[in-house]
């Protein structure tokens, strides 16, 4: 059983997943717009002066509703990943030789839904933390680009070098 997919369809595909994200977002910002909120902490004296007092602060750009919209957002693409697991998990006993990496795209979508499940709930809980927060989500999505380049390209690599002529291999690609 051969089917084809044509370019046009995928296009449209990827217009139509772009324009929801669109919407979805344009909505929030009219009915929920995202302001500077300052959470505000106790005085400290410095050790060494007597006369000031420091006041930290904390910017947060938020709205009153964020935690609806992050479930819709995050909702909304945990289903797409859930999409994409189910694809790679049906794809998984085909075996053509033009598309010879789709067991290597569903292991980058695993590792990408599980790392997506391990960074949301751990940046919502670090929200006051600004510095681990960012540096924990910004590790998390090298970490996760990173995986995916290795997993989607490494065995082409290695398969050029092994390979004595690089036509073939190319042809591949």
């Amino acid at each position: 059983q051969s089917q084809t997919l044509e370019p046009w369809k995928l296009y449209s595909t990827v217009g139509l997943l772009l324009g929801l994200d669109v919407i979805t977002f344009g909505i929030w910002q009219i009915v929920d717009p995202l302001q500077r909120t300052i959470e505000e902490f106790t005085k400290e004296e410095p050790r060494g002066d007597l006369d000031v007092l420091i006041l930290p602060q904390l910017e947060h750009c938020s709205s009153v509703k964020m935690n609806t919209w992050l479930g819709i957002v995050y909702g909304s693409k945990g289903l797409l990943l859930l999409l994409g697991i189910f694809l790679a998990y049906e794809t998984k006993s085909v075996s053509t030789e033009k598309i010879n990496d789709h067991r290597a795209v569903g292991m980058a979508i695993y590792n990408v839904a599980v790392l997506c499940l391990i960074t949301a709930p751990v940046t919502m809980i670090l929200s006051s933390q600004q510095d681990a927060s960012f540096a924990f989500s910004s590790l998390a999505i090298v970490f996760s680009a990173y995986i995916t380049l290795v997993v989607l390209f490494v065995p082409k690599v290695r398969d050029i070098r092994n390979v004595g002529d690089y036509t073939q291999v190319i042809h591949c690609l």
